[in-house]
């Protein structure tokens, strides 16, 4: 499989090299499963939400988004020297937590509407520095994915 992930996250120059190993990691640690666990609740009709937390943080100790970032957000406990865009996204995202958390459903008054997933539509609601629902994330590569591992199932 060694030349078809070459093909699917290419580097090109030693410059290159970090961002195809993020992305490759990325997908193969969390986007490919997790799409893959959205779609089997889905199938089962649970009310299944996805997210992509994207947002970089105003003067973050760690830079970009990345795994577990949005703990501090979910949580509303981001310290002192939040800005306040940062604060407005903590009290979003705590506020659809608790709201899931209590009913099962993200959704309430004043909140952003986060729509139920399923896998023909692939809608999230992506956390970034503007709150919006997207749809297929890394659809590409993670269809690639599946289809490298149905060809080379060990």
């Amino acid at each position: 499989m060694a030349a078809d992930l070459l093909a699917l996250y290419p580097a090109k120059h030693a410059g290159e090299v970090r961002n195809a190993f993020v992305q490759y990691f990325g997908d193969t640690t969390f986007v490919h499963d997790t799409r893959a666990v959205a779609r089997a609740m889905a199938r089962l009709r649970s009310a299944t939400y996805l997210y992509c937390f994207a947002h970089r943080g105003d003067g973050d100790a760690i830079p970009g988004a990345c795994h577990t970032k949005e703990i501090r957000y979910v949580f509303d406990n981001l310290g002192k020297r939040a800005s306040a865009a940062d604060r407005e996204l903590a009290d979003t995202t705590s506020s659809q937590w608790v709201r899931f958390a209590t009913t099962g459903d993200p959704n309430g008054p004043g909140l952003p509407a986060w729509p139920e997933y399923n896998a023909q539509k692939e809608r999230y609601l992506e956390l970034g520095e503007v709150v919006r629902v997207r749809a297929h994330l890394r659809k590409h590569s993670c269809d690639e994915l599946d289809r490298l591992m149905r060809r080379n199932p060990n």
